[in-house]
């Protein structure tokens, strides 16, 4: 009779030989392949980018888009992907210090 622990051995290693056989596999599908495994890339998904399309959608409107410069637009969607590291009280602080730096150079 097989005890318990014997099976859960057996298991784990008929698991570890199949997860070998698919890295095997996935190198050898990737040395002959002309493109490179992103996979590796956090954030990577489509999902992520679908999100990030819908942020800019709501920056990006009609009326904006003649009068927003490229810097403009990836700022405020970085902003906004971010809100959560920063407040109203920072934009108050950054804008009196770019106010200072104006008043210097007048």
């Amino acid at each position: 009779m097989m005890m318990h622990d014997e099976i859960g051995d057996n298991n784990s290693i008929d698991s570890l030989e199949h997860l070998e056989n698919e890295a095997v596999r996935a190198g050898q599908e990737q040395r002959n392949s002309e493109y490179i495994n992103c996979g590796f890339i956090y954030g990577s998904s489509a999902e992520v980018v679908e999100r990030l399309w819908s942020h800019a959608k709501h920056i990006l409107t009609d009326e904006c888009k003649g009068n927003m410069t490229p810097l403009m637009f990836k700022t405020l969607l970085y902003l906004k992907v971010n809100m959560r590291f920063w407040d109203v009280d920072d934009v108050v602080t950054a804008d009196n210090m770019r106010q200072a730096g104006n008043m210097e150079h007048d």
